[in-house]
């Protein structure tokens, strides 16, 4: 079995088993409870997260049906703990953005492609009809396009083909690395 990080994550996939340990020195959880909020970026509700104690180290254990049920998007965490007496300490040094994932377990087989890919291969299909077919507009997924100047739709293509490639850019580092093995 994998160690407990001792420390939040930054990314949680929904339907997963979460686990991290926490150790608050001036704040043992013998005496404190640590609590953790989600707080959706673009509204919504708030997750609650109460640790354990486990002897003087704040523990977080929760199973997968209840992650499961966590609404994907970006939260902000914050924290603070709490003793009998309801005394209140927020933590800030714990604060951080985290990114909820969907369940792939749950997954539908809709559309993965971001807008950018979208718009580009709306924006493709209707070159290849207009250009194939010596039309001047054309209907792809109940949108009209006309054809004002062949020019403008190849700018257009070509400024969304960067964005595409900088999205993916942006999600693998990696993705225009070449690797060539020599014998």
């Amino acid at each position: 079995m994998a160690d407990v990080p001792t420390y939040e994550p930054t990314t949680i996939i929904a339907g997963d088993t979460l686990r991290w340990t926490r150790e608050l020195g001036d704040y043992p959880a013998s005496a404190w409870t640590l609590i953790y909020l989600l707080l959706p970026i673009a509204g919504g509700t708030a997750i609650e997260i109460e640790s354990a104690a486990d002897g003087d180290t704040h523990s977080v254990d929760i199973a997968a049906s209840v992650t499961e049920e966590y609404a994907a998007g970006e939260y902000n965490l914050v924290a603070y703990v709490t003793d009998e007496s309801l005394a209140r300490f927020s933590q800030p040094q714990l604060s951080k953005r985290i990114t909820i994932l969907p369940d792939p377990a749950s997954a539908t087989a809709a559309d993965q492609r971001t807008d950018a890919e979208k718009t580009l291969t709306l924006l493709r299909t209707a070159y290849d009809a207009l250009v194939s077919k010596s039309v001047t507009s054309t209907t792809i997924a109940g949108n009209v396009y006309t054809l004002r100047s062949l020019d403008e739709l190849q700018r257009q293509i070509k400024h969304w083909t960067a964005v595409v490639l900088a999205e993916k850019q942006a999600r693998d580092p990696g993705s225009d690395r070449i690797f060539i093995r020599f014998q």
